[in-house]
């Protein structure tokens, strides 16, 4: 069975990651469970930061959520930096770049060639310095 979980930043700074729910409109991410589910560890995220885990790995075992960036080791073009988001149309968590052309959205799959080098709230300048092509 597929795990769902999300990650999100905390307030000072600090990113957690598992189940998330919604109190007096407020976002928390359950970390740890405690004696049968009934005591629990949350912390409060700002709802910006929030991103569902893809399902997927990169090269190094990292989790790969919505928000990452992502370096792509093309075999003809060379290194190209995406961002992971989910993709409405398509259903799915999709790489997606901006390009001179538009926007460019690829299947987040063959995974043995991604590296994770930051996400876009805390690394937003990597996407500018991924080149345009």
């Amino acid at each position: 069975m597929r795990k769902i979980k999300f990650r999100g930043k905390e307030y000072d700074g600090t990113w957690h990651a598992g189940d998330l729910y919604t109190r007096n409109g407020e976002d928390f991410i359950i970390r740890e469970y405690y004696i049968d589910r009934h005591t629990i560890w949350d912390c409060m995220v700002d709802p910006d930061t929030i991103g569902q885990f893809t399902g997927q790995y990169d090269k190094r075992g990292k989790e790969i959520y919505e928000g990452d960036i992502v370096k792509y080791e093309h075999f003809i073009k060379g290194d190209l930096v995406y961002q992971i988001v989910w993709n409405e149309y398509k259903s799915s968590f999709m790489r997606q770049r901006m390009t001179d052309d538009g926007t460019v959205f690829a299947p987040l799959h063959m995974t043995d060639y991604v590296t994770i080098i930051g996400n876009i709230h805390d690394n937003p300048e990597l996407l500018k310095e991924g080149g345009e092509s």
